[in-house]
């Protein structure tokens, strides 16, 4: 007797797997938009179009195992520099000790993304199943990435990455304390040589300052070629700077005249607007001594799709585990305080 061939109506986990391959790249690519930092520090393509220039990425470095985060400075220059009395004087062979190290602890992000069973059967089609699944494939890409948005500026606890906040200053990071590495911390408003004791960070009303302290924040975070590439702030003080540019804005086209700027920038680096930046504060960030270090196998990575053990249900997790480092503060800076 023959037996009728079973059909089988369920969706089975290759189906789930093959088209959530199809849609990750396109949500890497766009997921960060709302946050320029973020897409600097973790997107996924590197020097991706962002705005004006090309800073997607640019901050993000990826680190193959280890316990922690392994971090090489250079805090001092070379001991053995001298000068010769003569062309047979003998030089300084000694080594140099101004090399350190710094580790920095992993922070563990994770989000989950989940399908249920009864979903899968109700939304049949190739075109049903793959909508389905990028929605909720970029809910949990771009949740997770917000969430860790916000601690790239004010990150603070043992659980968050550590923000700008903390690193763009003057005290102990990364086991490393200013006061005895005396080049190791952020020079803020305050004139060069200030000790690191008495470095201010405040600024004031836009209107009568806000330029000027501006330069300071720019010039304090460059050394001759070495120069900040973007600036980041909140839309208020972003809404700010782009008033005292509308004045002096000239009309060149008669057909359309348009009173705004697509895109503004300070001595070419390019001023980007944050939502995630707290409100009234300020970063010079230079991407070759700011970074995202993520774990390798942990850079926004799913895992694989598998039932639940109690429910009809299948869900995959997603891991991001990473932290800001910076090797040398110099080159990062912050103001606050800034009002209108």
């Amino acid at each position: 007797m023959s037996v009728a061939t079973l059909s089988e109506t369920r969706v089975h986990d290759r189906t789930l797997e093959f088209t959530r391959d199809a849609v990750l790249d396109t949500i890497y690519d766009t997921a960060f938009d709302h946050s320029p930092l973020l897409a600097a520090m973790l997107g996924r393509l590197q020097n991706q179009q962002f705005g004006a220039v090309a800073l997607n990425g640019r901050g993000n470095t990826e680190q193959t195992g280890g316990e922690s985060i392994f971090v090489r400075h250079n805090l001092g220059g070379n001991t053995t520099a001298k000068t010769l009395t003569g062309p047979w004087d003998t030089v300084d062979t000694s080594p140099s000790d101004t090399v350190r190290h710094s580790r920095v602890n992993w922070r563990h992000y994770s989000a989950t993304t989940t399908f249920s069973d009864t979903d899968m059967l109700i939304n049949r089609g190739d075109s049903a199943i793959s909508s389905m699944i990028e929605h909720e494939t970029r809910n949990a890409v771009t949740s997770l990435g917000d969430l860790a948005a916000g601690h790239l500026y004010s990150g603070s606890t043992g659980t968050q990455a550590t923000g700008l906040q903390t690193l763009a200053g003057t005290g102990t990071i990364q086991g490393i304390d200013p006061t005895v590495y005396t080049t190791f911390f952020s020079r803020g408003l305050s004139a060069r040589g200030t000790a690191v004791g008495t470095v201010a960070d405040a600024s004031g009303s836009f209107a009568a300052q806000g330029l000027a302290d501006m330069r300071t924040l720019y010039n304090n975070a460059s050394e001759g070629a070495v120069q900040p590439h973007a600036i980041y702030t909140h839309w208020d003080v972003f809404g700010f700077y782009e008033g005292t540019l509308q004045p002096q804005e000239r009309f060149t086209n008669t057909a359309v005249a348009d009173a705004g700027f697509q895109q503004l920038a300070f001595k070419n680096a390019p001023v980007f607007p944050d939502a995630k930046c707290p409100t009234g504060e300020m970063y010079t960030i230079n991407f070759d001594f700011f970074k995202a270090i993520v774990l390798a196998g942990a850079n926004l990575s799913f895992g694989p799709i598998v039932p639940a053990i109690d429910q009809e249900a299948r869900t995959s997790k997603l891991m991001l585990k990473f932290n800001d480092v910076v090797f040398d503060r110099r080159f990062i800076n912050k103001m606050d305080t800034i009002s209108a």
